[in-house]
């Protein structure tokens, strides 16, 4: 048994936790930071980058080619000029979490969010991160997502920097691939954790004050079912099993949105294909689920979006759906293919391309179908027998397909889908031949929902009260931002954002505590 006594422990060194243990090292701590994985940057070395509401570099600089997220047009930004309106977003915000009157979000955090997350961007900066300048996210109005440098190439850098100055300049410790399994409590008061390394030695580390890092639950099938009613595809880090959350749990604290949907930008196939030699072929289904020209129900059989925005919010109505084809379809995609190229940002090998026969098709269905992952029948009720899921009924079927129908013989669509979608493949045949369904799913980062914490981070108990030196950060409590009703914000890097600033902020008070 390996032992350490220091003044905090942080478990988990993705971005939460990195920005905790360097901020409470700096604020004179005794650090110790634990990871299970074998290298550091946790889901936050996979994203894009963070929010960040007028960092004060980047108000002070001018930059020539600025995105004005408002405007849509490239311009300079003046030194001095603001890049987004804080006030107005933070009221944005809080509307999108207030429904039927009652306020889901912990309104006190999000303000505190928005107020420091540009400090938050600086500090980051300064030791030893990049970033571009603010700007709206995938057409966004709010100038506030800030791309890492280097479109993620320099991020696992990034990271190297702040555990080189984490290390050697402030004498922070940290262990790879060993996990923290529990809390350790003295008294009733937390006292540290344990952990057991890669080789099964068993790691005690007593602290006074214990921050959670942990990711979520992204990775945990079970704890998904048991809070969120289903499990979800994952693309965020698989070793995100919600341990930090058990742990607080454990000691008394109350969950908050923990049954809020996860974090999800992008969707593709349910299963991914790869037995092809052609990676046309292979991602012949890709495309199946995310063209905008092809119809998609929901898992009770009805359509909830037009199908060109399935990417950003088919995460909104469960952890799959599927897209309907009438054989007439399947014919005109084998002899001309998409009018328009279907690639999603990730997981894809290259995309199905505009106007590309898709000469394999029924050959990549019929492994679709082996795989499990493809339906085939001869009606729409055999459709809703085979897909089988006790969810969907035909009456919600039938009903999307007529309504589908009618907008592609030229009424205006109930989902804003445009004209244009509907002209290479038109309308489902209600005699078809046969009728297909590929299953897509929106792939997550993470969970959002978990513990509750007041502005300083700290772990809260069923009753309100502040759990003396236990701390949960990043998406281990990021639940306190949103509402259970709705999906997660996209203004643009808000989980990063909150990442970052609630790591920074539990350090902090850690440091600070006698």
């Amino acid at each position: 048994t390996e032992e350490y006594s220091v003044d905090v422990v942080v478990g988990g060194m993705g971005g939460s936790g990195t920005a905790a243990a360097l901020s409470a090292a700096e604020n004179g701590a005794s650090v110790m930071a634990l990871d299970k994985a074998g290298k550091w940057g946790g889901t936050s070395a996979i994203t894009s980058g963070p929010m960040t509401v007028n960092a004060p570099s980047q108000v002070e600089a001018e930059y020539d080619q600025w995105s004005d997220p408002i405007t849509k047009e490239t311009r300079v930004k003046k030194a001095g000029e603001p890049l987004v309106d804080g006030d107005a977003l933070y009221e944005d915000w809080i509307a999108y979490t207030t429904v039927d009157g009652v306020q889901h979000a912990k309104v006190d955090i999000v303000r505190a969010l928005i107020d420091g997350s540009g400090e938050t961007l600086d500090w980051m900066s300064a030791n030893g991160f990049s970033f571009e300048p603010a700007k709206g996210f995938v057409g966004g109005k709010w100038g506030i997502f800030a791309s890492y440098s280097g479109n993620k190439e320099q991020t696992e850098q990034f990271f190297a920097n702040v555990y080189d100055r984490y290390e050697k300049k402030l004498g922070g410790q940290y262990l790879l691939e060993a996990e923290a399994t529990g809390l350790l409590m003295e008294d009733g008061q937390v006292a540290g954790v344990s952990a057991v390394k890669k080789d099964g030695t068993k790691v005690i580390v007593h602290a006074d004050s214990v921050i959670l890092a942990t990711g979520g639950f992204g990775g945990n099938p079970q704890m998904q079912e048991e809070y969120l009613g289903e499990s979800w595809r994952l693309y965020g880090m698989a070793q995100n099993q919600g341990t930090g959350i058990e742990m607080a749990l454990s000691a008394g604290a109350a969950s908050y949105n923990i049954d809020m949907p996860p974090m999800s930008h992008f969707v593709a196939p349910y299963t991914i294909m790869t037995s092809f030699e052609k990676p046309l072929d292979n991602d012949i289904p890709y495309g199946l689920v995310c063209s905008g020209e092809v119809m998609a129900v929901d898992q009770t059989g009805s359509r909830f979006v037009a199908e060109n925005m399935l990417a950003m919010n088919a995460y909104k109505n469960g952890a799959k759906y599927y897209t309907i084809l009438s054989a007439d379809q399947i014919a005109v995609l084998r002899e001309q293919g998409l009018s328009q190229a279907a690639s999603g940002r990730y997981l894809s090998q290259g995309g199905v391309p505009e106007n590309t026969p898709l000469t394999n098709i029924d050959a990549v269905l019929d492994q679709g179908i082996k795989m499990g992952f493809i339906y085939k029948a001869d009606t729409l009720e055999g459709l809703v027998e085979a897909i089988g899921n006790e969810k969907m009924v035909l009456d919600n079927l039938m009903a999307s397909v007529t309504q589908y129908n009618e907008a592609a013989d030229g009424a205006e669509d109930a989902f804003g889908k445009t004209p244009e979608l509907f002209e290479r493949l038109g309308g489902i045949n209600p005699e078809s031949e046969y009728y297909i369904a590929v299953t897509g799913a929106p792939y997550i980062y993470s969970t959002c929902g978990g513990i509750e914490v007041n502005t300083d981070m700290q772990v809260l108990d069923e009753r309100g009260n502040a759990i003396k030196g236990l701390y949960a950060v990043g998406t281990d409590s990021m639940g306190v931002m949103f509402t259970n009703t709705k999906g997660y914000t996209n203004y643009g890097g808000v989980a990063q954002g909150y990442a970052f600033f609630s790591g920074k902020t539990a350090g902090a008070h850690a440091a600070a505590q006698e």
